[in-house]
């Protein structure tokens, strides 16, 4: 008895194994699709058309003259008045959030879903967005430094006293 209960345990495994292998050959689950990064997958009506969506212009910015970027009715600039930015992945998915830190290869954003940190590399972004991303960090790197000639002369624990109390 405990011989055929134990073969029939085994068949029944070996069942269940092969029907799962099948179905899920058939489709993936959609957690082997998700991205780590946050993106969410696209609408069910197929790709998003990014180049609809964009109002930037279609030459890439490093083209584009520096002061013609810099001017205020540019669309990079208008774009980065908005405190929550829309970027998308080169798969089309979307992704909501508020940009947090900007560095060379990476951006640390808030998804504004569920307000989780998260880091972004760059690279997986549309050549539109990575774009928006140089531009932003140009104009980062522009920006004079906020420490006085005065700050450096303080000690460290000062500077941070001070900072606490501002």
């Amino acid at each position: 008895m405990r011989f055929l209960s134990f073969a029939f345990f085994i068949l029944t495994a070996t069942l269940c194994f092969i029907t799962g292998y099948k179905v899920g050959k058939e489709s993936p689950s959609p957690t082997a699709t998700s991205s780590t990064a946050g993106f969410e997958d696209p609408l069910p009506g197929g790709p998003i058309d990014v180049d609809a969506l964009i109002t930037a212009p279609k030459a890439p910015a490093a083209a584009a003259s520096p002061s013609s970027v810099q001017s205020p009715g540019h669309p990079l600039a208008l774009r980065a008045k908005e405190p929550i930015q829309t970027f998308f992945d080169t798969n089309g998915r979307k992704l909501v959030a508020e940009i947090l830190k900007i560095r060379a290869d990476s951006l640390t954003v808030r998804r504004h879903s569920d307000g989780r940190e998260l880091n972004v590399p760059v690279s997986m972004l549309t050549a539109n967005d990575q774009a928006f991303v140089a531009y932003l960090r140009n104009q980062q790197e522009s920006k004079p430094s906020t420490t006085s000639a005065d700050d450096s002369l303080k000690s460290m624990e000062d500077q941070i006293w001070d900072k606490l109390f501002k």
